[in-house]
């Protein structure tokens, strides 16, 4: 590529780079990007998943992330991860464009489809977040260009590793495995049935690794259990028309320009054989990912992330098509720039609101916790919030889906006891706790109480009835865990254990029972856990 046609492509991406910066920084935090990056923190910090803690998500994608945790478990990591999904986006969209040049788009038509992709919401921004779908779509294009570029007779070690890569592929996301059986079908399609062998074959290989990993490690067992039959068996529901719905507002040009690409042969006569072969592949990888999103229960946006490269290189073949009637090069590539802008112009709305709520309440959230609580100490919530600490139980991150397949009776059980066994950590009362079985809610209203500066965070602590502390001997009060506790009333004085208590100030108090009195009138007595 000359110095021109760098210059060229570098003008159409300059808008994406200051809102891929305001993506990674500013936007709001998805719940996935919880789980996920605390899944990679607990398999750095040696524990298996499947076996220390539940999961049902495939790891590969969590296993090659978790290295990053060298540089330490903060906040901030959060930023590291999503700059991870960020050059991972570029890789696959490079090669998209490369791919769409070797199968006989010109550069132009592909740098344009590669742009009209990067402004696809539903995209861009699923692939830059924390999830394995940004390593999947990657590795997807890295297959599909080892595919479609190999030789008219394809090597052999070519396409075994064309399938091992399909095969981490659905290792990183077992949302793409049908994106791993269309690769097989597109090699049969291009070059017959013995290549399609070896790249099903490298598919085995990968899933065999993977399947010998787990049982060295005792963890094959609960992988079966809460990857395939959880998955399987999975009973929370949606219909996918509303993202699809969601999909044609944002991305409907792009959709379009990949279909008349892609049926191509049908009103262009210069189409040839070669052409119409990677055509049929293409059409049957696409078919593919739409089955997946028809048999998914839960077609989440994520679920769509491989269909934005096959509609790229669609697209690209739409654009030369289109500007075939255009004899002058300025002429076609003005038309070029003008289609694509005006293809980008209704994501544009779907990208605002994405920026309408930033997450700078969860990170002021982080911080109050780490005040609260010691570095390494662990913390109970639903979402995953404090993804570099230990989680309380077996079970975290606990969604909708999730819950719905759960025992309730077990699931409290574990709860209540692990929140028991760490001697009651803090507790943030999200939605996703609020959700979970009433008796770990119960549990929290009648062992924590609410902090002024964020009412979702909820420490240890009880309150005192102003009645108890009547009399001229006061009354008496237990506390069930010893530790430090900050003290606040109001009112008068107030004495613990014969000893004058200063209001708002931290008290180290032992388990067991305490004498408490009031000399004068004292109200609102409250007793909140104050650190780990």
């Amino acid at each position: 590529m000359s110095f021109s046609q760098r210059f060229r492509a570098l003008l159409w991406t300059l808008p994406f780079w200051p809102a891929a910066w305001a993506a990674v920084f500013y936007r709001v935090f998805d719940d996935d990007e919880f789980q996920h990056a605390h899944m990679a923190w607990q398999i750095w910090n040696g524990n298996i998943p499947y076996l220390d803690f539940f999961e049902h998500h495939l790891p590969l994608y969590h296993y090659l992330i978790a290295p990053l945790f060298i540089f330490g478990s903060h906040a901030w990591m959060i930023f590291a991860l999503r700059g991870l999904s960020l050059a991972m986006l570029i890789v696959t969209l490079w090669l998209c464009g490369r791919l769409a040049v070797r199968l006989g788009a010109s550069r132009d038509a592909a740098i344009a489809a590669v742009a009209l992709c990067l402004f696809a919401p539903v995209f861009t921004f699923k692939a830059l977040e924390v999830r394995p779908g940004a390593l999947g779509v990657m590795l997807f294009v890295i297959a599909l260009n080892m595919i479609f570029e190999a030789e008219e007779k394809p090597g052999t070690k070519r396409m075994l590793l064309a399938g091992f890569i399909a095969g981490a592929m659905t290792l990183a996301s077992q949302k793409f495995g049908l994106c791993a059986v269309g690769c097989v079908a597109a090699a049969a399609i291009l070059y017959g049935v013995r290549p399609a062998i070896w790249v099903a074959l490298g598919g085995a290989l990968s899933a065999a690794m993977f399947v010998l990993t787990m049982m060295e490690q005792g963890a094959w067992d609960g992988c079966w259990m809460y990857v395939m039959e959880m998955n399987l068996h999975w009973k929370h529901r949606f219909s996918p028309a509303g993202y699809l719905t969601e999909l044609f507002l944002s991305s409907g040009m792009l959709l379009a320009l990949g279909a008349i690409g892609v049926l191509r042969r049908y009103w262009d006569p210069a189409w040839n054989s070669e052409s119409a072969r990677r055509q049929w592949a293409l059409l049957t990888l696409l078919l593919c990912q739409g089955l997946s999103v028809l048999v998914a229960p839960e077609p989440y946006r994520q679920l769509y992330m491989p269909l934005f490269p096959l509609l790229t290189i669609g697209a690209a073949w739409a654009f030369d098509g289109l500007g075939a009637c255009l004899t002058d090069a300025r002429t076609r590539r003005a038309a070029l720039i003008a289609l694509t802008v005006l293809a980008a112009l209704p994501g544009s709305r779907r990208t605002i609101d994405e920026f309408s709520t930033p997450n700078a309440p969860d990170l002021a959230r982080m911080r109050l916790i780490e005040r609260l609580s010691p570095a390494g100490s662990p913390v109970f919530d639903g979402r995953g919030l404090m993804f570099y600490r230990p989680h309380v139980g077996f079970y975290g991150c606990m969604h909708a889906g999730i819950q719905a397949m759960l025992d309730p009776t077990e699931q409290s059980a574990n709860v209540i006891g692990a929140l028991r066994r760490r001697k009651l950590p803090p507790v943030i009362l999200d939605y996703r706790v609020e959700q979970m079985p009433p008796e770990i809610p119960a549990f929290i209203a009648e062992h924590y109480l609410a902090l002024p500066e964020d009412p979702q965070v909820r420490m240890p602590g009880f309150t005192l009835d102003r009645a108890r502390l009547s009399g001229r001997r006061g009354g008496k009060f237990n506390v069930e865990f010893a530790g430090s506790y900050l003290v606040r009333w109001d009112g008068d004085s107030l004495v613990i254990d014969g000893e004058a208590v200063e209001n708002g100030k931290v008290l180290q108090l032992n388990a067991g029972e305490h004498r408490i009195q009031a000399r004068g009138f004292v109200e609102n007595l409250v007793f909140t856990r104050a650190g780990g």
